[in-house]
This record gives C-alpha cells, structure tokens and sequence, in this order.
C-alpha cells in the first residue's frame, strides 16, 4: 500500500538532545584528526579523481546520501590520528576551482548509554546463568491521594510464552518487582489497538547486532542493515566483534525493539513484529561523516532509526552536531518520499 512518511525519524533522546545543544563542539570531545576529508565539488566521480590525483589524494567514496557531489577522500601522507591538522592540504583542495567546501574530519568520543541508577548498582540484573526468582526492589505501599483504583489492578493483562516475559515489569507491570501496580509505557493498551511495529522497519546504529540471536533473526531486515566500521566486508554483515565483551549494546537494543513475542524465548519487543536492522558504527573510529552515513543510512527504507549513544554524558560536556550530520538531520525531517509498503 502506498503512503507517505517522513523520512530518518529519530527515536533517540540522546540524539534529540545532541540536536538541540550548542552549535559548536566542546576540544575535550573532539579529538585527533584523520586521514580523511569531506570533499564537496561541482562535478561527478570522474571531477573527483581528478581533484584527487592533483592534490595527492585518493578518492575512497562518493557519499551520495549526505548530498550531491560529495566525497570522501583520503591522504596517505597524513596520520589517521594526527594532533595537528593538515592546512596545508586544505588550503590546496580549496585553490581548485572545481571544489567548494573541504573539511578534514577529528576522531570523536562517543559513549553508549547505559540505564545506571542505584538500585541496579545495589542489585545487579539477572544474568542468563542465573535463573533464580529476584526482587530488584522492594517498594512500600503506595496510596493514591485521589483514592481512585489503579485500573490495571484487576485488569486481564496479555501473556506471553517468553521466559523472562514476566520480569518486563516496564512493559506490563502487575507488581512483580515489588514496584507500584501500573508504572509502565502502557503498552498494552497500543497492543490491544494491533499496533505491534507491523510495516514499520527499525535500523539500531551502534556497535553492531546479533541478527542470528532466536529473538531477532525472524524479524531481521538485511535491507536496514550494513557495515560502516569494515570497508572490507564483502558482506557488509552488522555482526558485531564478538571478541569484544562490551560489544553487546546494540543486540540488547534491538531486543528491546523487536525481539520476537510467544517464541517461548528470552523477552519480548516493545514493537515485537517489527522489521528489525542494524548499522554497526560504533566499533571504530567515529567521524562526523560516519555519523552522517550512519543516520541517512537506506532512509528510502528505513522508518525509525534508534541511536542511543552520544557525547559523554557527564552534566558538563556540551557539544553540537558537525556539518554533515546537521546536514543529515536536516534531511531526515524534511524530506517525504512516497514508498511501496507491501
């Protein structure tokens, strides 16, 4: 069925706060220069290996999606992690006629955003290996001031077959963590309306994820899916480096999006039959052009990017979005296109 829809929706608050900071960045998140440029010029990749091969670089990719005649390029002369930028061969790109705007790109420090707070420093989450009965805190007695009955106490509630269903006290809570009866995202009441993530395609941008796990792999979506951190992988396969033990982030975000209801496995998806993709981004160097690619990634495709991650999120750091991902965001909220949806 055709039908309109904006495109890059953003489903992040990280990233919907990193839009609103201040426009420049903070020097202690941006870090060393690279070897790498964003090039702007008035022709096509034929222009491009000619402004390259005069200026002593080398034209690693058109950046098609960030906007029209763009280009990353490349410097063997320079470190890909230099303290000083390369002026001088700036200053050389920007003399010939053909380019109009060249920047060359700064490492930046990107963490991922954990749910830390105290009760969970107290009492860590149950791992796989434990299958004991757990209270993650016991809460007293709440009475209501209006003495009205909270109507999900005696409400049906849906069940699910999923193992650790029942310990989803945010999604459906009927007091199981001790907590007060009814504190959720009452997404119940959207489930019972049919509205499950059906038709809509999810893309997490992260460290990668675990697309074979039994609680996404019927759900994953190839086409939302890519590899910005290995230019080398024929597959281009969001698996992330699994010999990294805090490479993990971006699995466990794609459960909480769209792992697979009544598959009597693990938990269940807020958006359970959604499409399901990821970009693994986060396992290397991050620049603003990556981010950018990362963010306009297949958006004739994708619906909703999740992005959870940003600049340290430590009270004082402030820093803006680069060029191209303002670039990025700009187009992501502004552009509709008309898609097929079968």
């Amino acid at each position: 069925m055709a039908r309109w829809r904006r495109q890059s929706v953003l489903c992040c608050v990280t990233i919907a706060v990193f839009c609103t900071l201040l426009q420049g960045g903070s020097t202690d998140e941006i870090g060393h220069y690279t070897n790498d440029f964003v090039v702007e010029i008035d022709g096509d990749m034929a222009v491009a290996d000619l402004v390259a091969s005069t200026t002593g670089f080398s034209v690693e990719k058109q950046l098609t999606s960030v906007g029209d005649g763009v280009f990353h390029f490349v410097h063997s002369g320079v470190s890909s992690r230099s303290k000083r930028s390369a002026d001088d061969l700036l200053a050389r790109l920007l003399a010939n006629p053909s380019v109009r705007r060249a920047e060359q790109q700064r490492e930046l420090t990107r963490v991922k955003r954990e749910i830390i707070y105290d009760k969970q420093k107290e009492l860590p989450i149950r791992t796989y290996e434990d299958k004991s009965v757990y209270q993650r805190f016991k809460a007293p007695n709440i009475v209501r001031k209006d003495n009205i009955p909270n109507p999900k106490d005696s409400q049906n509630h849906i069940k699910f077959n999923d193992q650790y269903f029942p310990d989803q006290w945010y999604l459906v809570n009927t007091g199981q963590s001790g907590g007060p009866v009814g504190y959720d995202i009452n997404v119940e009441s959207a489930w019972r309306k049919g509205f499950t993530g059906k038709g809509v395609v999810v893309t997490i941008l992260d460290d990668g994820i675990d697309h074979t796990h039994p609680d996404l792999a019927l759900n994953y979506d190839p086409l939302a899916s890519g590899d910005l951190n290995d230019k080398n992988d024929p597959l281009n396969d969001p698996t992330p480096d699994k010999t990294k033990p805090t490479n993990a982030h971006g699995t466990r975000c794609a459960g909480e999006v769209a792992a697979i209801a009544n598959n009597s496995n693990c938990c269940v998806g807020v958006a359970y039959e959604a499409k399901i993709g990821g970009v693994r981004m986060l396992d290397g160097k991050v620049t603003d052009m990556l981010e950018a690619q990362a963010l306009l990634y297949h958006n004739q495709h994708v619906d909703i990017y999740s992005a959870s991650w940003g600049p340290k999120d430590d009270g004082k750091t402030m820093e803006g979005p680069g060029t191209y991902v303002k670039r990025a965001l700009q187009k992501g909220v502004t552009e509709v296109s008309q898609t097929e949806r079968g």
